[in-house]
């Protein structure tokens, strides 16, 4: 019965040992894991952000003109 208790502590030792080094994994990869997700949306809000200006500097001159457009057609004395 002696040999059964010492070697039921072992595996519990064992077990406990397995599990220690699973949770400092799990923590590991968890931190890596956020920090790669912050460097993917960094990136991405950038790369958002520059089609974004893209975007308005392409219709900007457009813009203004349909707005002088529509100012001259709502206010046909000013144009003349």
């Amino acid at each position: 019965m002696n040999a059964t208790l010492i070697g039921s502590c072992e595996r519990n030792q064992a077990l406990l040992a397995a599990e220690d080094e699973r949770a400092a994994a799990v923590a590991e990869a968890q931190a890596e894991y956020s920090a790669t997700l912050a460097e993917i949306r960094a990136r991405y809000y950038g790369d958002l952000a520059a089609a974004r200006r893209a975007f308005l500097s392409q219709i900007q001159p457009a813009q203004r003109r349909y707005n002088a457009a529509m100012i001259a057609a709502e206010h046909p004395a000013a144009a003349c």
